[in-house]
C-alpha cells in the first residue's frame, strides 16, 4: 500500500497526505486496527471466536 501511495503521489493522491503515511506511529496504529480491532469487531457482530485471515 505504501509503495502504491508513493508511486502515485501527485497523480492520484495528494503528496502532503501521502507523507503522513510515513509516520511509524500511524503505520503501527493502522496495523493494530486491521488486526486486533478488526477481529474484536467481527466477534462482537457475529458472536464467533474465529481468527481472521489477512
Amino acid at each position: 500500500m505504501l509503495a502504491d501511495l508513493h508511486c502515485n503521489a501527485g497523480r492520484m493522491f495528494n503528496p502532503d497526505l501521502v507523507q503522513l503515511f510515513d509516520s511509524e506511529q500511524l503505520q503501527q496504529e493502522v496495523g493494530r486496527l486491521i488486526t486486533v480491532e478488526r477481529e474484536q469487531l467481527y466477534r462482537e457482530v457475529f458472536g464467533k471466536n474465529v481468527e481472521l485471515v489477512l
